[in-house]
């Protein structure tokens, strides 16, 4: 009967379990995935690019390349980046800065479960810091989600210098309230005769994260591996660095023997990185695949080939335990698109991509004041110009013609070239030869529809390019550069300005002709321009709304307009365009208009005035310190002067409507866009040269 009693019992318990299975199953997080996860980031201050190419070619790990999944990552911040702002930024999911340049001091605590807790006394206040910025990054939200999901975090490793204390690790590893666990000597050994005094031990790191795994069932390790910061010091040589880059080498591959997901991170590198324009940091994934090629990461926030952004670290750390990116982060997590790639094109585009933000200032700069001259050139000539001199008429109008078509060379140059850039000069020549050639034709056989025909042929390479996702404009010296972070996608504010203007000059023929179809073409401009998947500028699509909707209102000249018409009318506009543009975002992939729209739904008033004030900065500082101000300047003050002393009785009804139209535009242009200045600017510019065509024409 006993028996009987037992066996009953243990049957009714089992049931119960049972049932009650479906409920706990419920009750545990599912975002942390398996029932065990680990993950290893190794971090390396001090990798340089080439030494990043160097180490996965290294012969003592010859394995490196297989399985692994690779990107460069920008180097951003919240403002000035440093070493430590671009940690920061890299363990947060949003750009962060830090205070001063300088890291905070990091205190041991009591032991804990054969490691230590570590904290940072000030970290309260870097908190409170980063608050105050325009990203307002909350410091610490790694660490916090991982631990919140039942995930042990802790560091290993160093990069001290003697007594020079150096810590990046802890950033990747501690909470909201600045505290973490790790062995921050482990893994090191002090080595006089080393580089710095230390030297990583791979014996003891591998021992600590054996150790670390088989005691937690979930764990996030971060390695500090110091050994390539330590070769900046002054006793360090070639052999040494070269030593330093094998025995990385070989820790990757001794942790690759476990199951685990392995990251790589290069932080802080070399001063000389920067110098040659190599302002990103490689990132490098390994998983237990049987691949024998290797793959690329592709990023969401970037959209470029082989280029990441610094924010999308944290939320691909968080994606390898299959938790949720926090909503006020603004990378996105990697994935893996291009497998079998080429190491070559990964190499070639990287470094392209380096020689355009490093040429990318005295280019424009160049450029730019070319355009200033040729714009002071053809008003000095229209003012003081000599008759019956054809020889000089045509040499001015084919230059005139030449900046109009520059815009244009500039997008088409990367087809021919590229993105890897040979060299400059031959880079410059060829669009200088190309502009001024189809400008001495253009002046000779097409005077008549000289305008339209570069005008058409502006908007209609843009319109193909971006709806080819915009592979040209991205390698374009007047596109957008990847490393600096303030656009990944769509069309800038150079191009923007030169889109904007050629539009209206576009259409100058429909117009004359009063022809209704050609609102069907502006309704397929502005869905161009603002669309989430194409051209994704909120700024330069309301600025040509408005500068459309001022075209239809000069038709209506000769009816009564009242200041506070003019302003009706306006408002109205710009809120029927704000719809529009609401109505684009609804279609494509998220974006940062359509993030702009939903932060304007929820009532987010804070982070709206924080993204208006922000973009009021930027454009100010454009105007103060850009080089765009000196064509925005010459530009101006000779359209002023032209609407001051000039009348144009001379240019077709339809010409004048269209130049007007296109004046207000670039005034919208101005005061709408975070870069007003720079789209102001070309906009303007280019009105001009359409005049200065014209008006030879008329004089000939």
């Amino acid at each position: 009967m006993g028996m009987v009693k037992t066996w009953g019992c243990v049957l009714w318990i089992t049931v119960m379990n049972m049932l009650a299975f479906p409920f706990i199953s419920e009750a545990m997080p599912e975002s942390t995935g398996d029932n065990a996860k680990h993950a290893v980031l190794i971090i390396v201050p001090g990798l340089s690019y080439d030494g990043f190419f160097e180490l996965m070619n290294e012969p003592a790990a010859p394995s490196l390349w297989t399985s692994a999944d690779m990107i460069m990552l920008n180097r951003v911040a919240d403002g000035r980046v440093t070493p430590v702002s671009e940690v920061l930024t890299l363990s947060s999911g949003i750009r962060a800065q830090g205070i001063d340049g300088e890291p905070p001091l990091l205190k041991q605590g009591e032991p804990q479960e054969k490691e230590y807790t570590y904290y940072y006394p000030s970290f309260h206040e870097w908190k409170h810091a980063n608050q105050q910025t325009t990203h307002q990054s909350q410091l610490g939200l790694l660490g916090e989600v991982l631990q919140t999901n039942n995930v042990h975090t802790s560091f290993i490793g160093h990069s001290d210098i003697y007594d020079e204390n150096v810590s990046f690790a802890p950033f990747f590893t501690v909470n909201t309230r600045g505290e973490t666990a790790g062995r921050r000597d482990t893994g090191v050994i002090t080595d006089h005769g080393a580089p710095g005094g230390y030297r990583m031990d791979t014996e003891s790191a591998l021992k600590q994260i054996s150790g670390i795994q088989n005691r937690y069932l979930s764990t996030w390790t971060v390695v500090e591996w110091g050994d390539i910061y330590r070769q900046r010091h002054i006793m360090a040589n070639d052999t040494n660095r070269k030593e330093a880059i094998s025995h990385l080498a070989q820790f990757i591959t001794a942790v690759r023997q476990n199951d685990a997901p392995i990251f790589l991170l290069g932080v802080a590198p070399p001063v000389e990185d920067m110098k040659k324009g190599l302002k990103m940091v490689p990132f490098v994934k390994w998983e237990q695949t049987e691949r024998e090629v290797p793959a690329f990461l592709y990023s969401d926030t970037v959209k470029q080939a082989y280029i990441g952004s610094g924010i999308d670290a944290a939320p691909t750390f968080l994606q390898t335990f299959h938790i949720e990116t926090p909503e006020r982060w603004r990378g996105n997590a990697l994935y893996q698109k291009n497998i079998g790639g080429q190491v070559n094109s990964f190499y070639d585009e990287t470094s392209g991509a380096a020689a355009i933000h490093k040429t990318r200032a005295p280019v424009l700069s160049s450029y730019i004041t070319l355009l200033a001259l040729l714009l002071v050139i053809g008003f000095v000539y229209g003012k003081w110009k000599k008759k019956n001199n054809s020889t000089a008429l045509y040499i001015i109008k084919s230059a005139v013609l030449a900046g109009m078509i520059s815009p244009l060379s500039f997008t088409l140059a990367p087809l021919f070239f590229g993105r890897q850039i040979i060299s400059v000069p031959v880079y410059c020549a060829a669009v200088s030869i190309f502009s001024v050639g189809c400008g001495l034709l253009l002046a000779k056989w097409y005077q008549e529809k000289a305008v339209w025909i570069v005008s058409f042929g502006l908007v209609a390479i843009l319109t193909a390019d971006l709806l080819l996702g915009a592979p040209l404009i991205q390698r374009s010296y007047l596109g957008y550069d990847p490393l600096i972070g303030a656009r990944y996608g769509g069309i800038g504010n150079e191009l923007g300005g030169f889109f904007a203007a050629a539009s209206v000059l576009a259409v100058e023929p429909w117009w004359r002709d009063k022809k209704k179809r050609m609102w069907i073409v502006v309704f397929f401009f502005l869905v161009i321009l603002g669309s989430s998947s194409f051209g994704k500028n909120a700024g330069v699509m309301l600025a040509s709304g408005l500068m459309f909707a001022s075209l239809l209102l000069i038709s209506k000249q000769n009816s009564r307009i009242t200041i506070q018409r003019l302003l009706m009318y306006t408002l109205v506009a710009l809120l029927s365009l704000l719809g529009m543009l609401w109505l684009f975002q609804q279609f494509g992939g998220p974006s940062h208009i359509g993030g702009a729209f939903q932060l304007l739904f929820n009532g987010e008033w804070r982070e709206i005035l924080g993204i208006i004030w922000r973009k009021m900065q930027m454009n100010i500082k454009i105007i103060m310190h850009s080089n765009w101000t000196k064509l925005l300047l010459t530009s101006y003050i000779i359209s002023l002067l032209y609407l001051l002393f000039q009348s144009n009785h001379t240019f077709k009804p339809s010409q004048q409507d269209v130049l007007r139209a296109g004046a207000v535009g670039s005034v919208f242009l101005l005061l709408l866009n975070d870069s007003g200045a720079v789209a102001a600017a070309t906009s303007m510019f280019y009105l001009l040269c359409a005049r200065y065509v014209w008006s030879f024409k008329d004089e000939e």
